[in-house]
């Protein structure tokens, strides 16, 4: 238990240089984490709910809640599981000098990464709440809602995390694997469109993406009353999580001891 603090205390002190680095020449610093989801906004707000029309409507009351504040719920666990994928693939990597001339463990590393998203994610969050207070969609959903799903998020993104990082050293084509992965994922969820649009004997096909499930899930934050995905993609859910996690358990116990030889 100790020894698991500590090496979170590392990740911590990792994790915080990497951010004061990464903002340390911008003008705007960290304010960037809340501009990224806002120009995201009016670019797909203006293709998808001016030029397309698209837009989604109350399941309680039919009441028509236009584009840009259900996008905002579905737009935010894409971009924090975009994050902690790239962050992953990286997290070692960038740390090759560092590793095997340290005694900091290898798991701080990714730990590191995964503080960094949560960071962010906490952000856009309290960024997503605000907006959703100003549009006047606010309900007794939205806030355990949005809880309820980072939590969910984030048990499909820690072990996905670990099982990228222990994978990338031994792989030069991963990343750019995961690039396509990432870029698909986002078609391939009702993000930017509503489920519905889909016919109804094909929609199941669109939880395979985990990130079907956390959408609509995260979407249920501006409906009046709770609308959740069907039992069937929970049930792929948590298939999906409990897959990474036994991989990302196997990985770490099979390839930490050689990954320094790799490096």
């Amino acid at each position: 238990m100790q020894a698991t603090f500590e090496m979170l205390k590392i990740a911590y002190f990792l994790a915080k240089r990497d951010i004061q680095s990464t903002y340390a020449r911008s003008a705007l610093g960290i304010v960037w984490l809340v501009l990224r989801p806002l120009v995201l906004l009016s670019v797909y707000s203006l293709v998808y709910g001016r030029v397309l029309r698209l837009g989604w409507s109350d399941p309680g009351n039919g009441t028509d809640l236009g584009f840009i504040a259900p996008f905002f719920c579905g737009i935010l666990p894409y971009l924090t599981f975009s994050e902690v994928v790239f962050g992953a693939m990286s997290s070692i990597l960038s740390k090759r000098s560092m590793i095997g001339s340290t005694n900091i463990p290898m798991s701080a590393y990714v730990w590191s990464t995964l503080i960094r998203s949560v960071v962010s994610s906490v952000i856009q969050t309290l960024l997503l709440i605000m907006f959703i207070l100003y549009m006047g969609y606010f309900n007794v959903n939205t806030l355990w809602v949005i809880a309820l799903g980072n939590i969910l998020l984030f048990a499909l993104l820690i072990p996905l995390a670990f099982s990228i990082a222990m994978l990338a050293p031994f792989f030069s084509d991963l990343s750019e694997i995961l690039r396509v992965i990432v870029r698909f994922s986002f078609y391939l969820a009702p993000i930017a469109y509503p489920i519905n649009l889909v016919d109804s004997e094909y929609r199941i096909l669109l939880y395979a993406n985990p990130l079907s499930f956390i959408v609509e899930f995260f979407r249920n934050s501006v409906y009046s009353t709770f609308h959740g995905p069907p039992l069937e993609a929970f049930y792929f859910y948590a298939f999906f999580c409990c897959l990474f996690f036994g991989i990302s358990v196997l990985f770490v116990k099979k390839l930490s001891g050689v990954i320094v030889d790799v490096l």
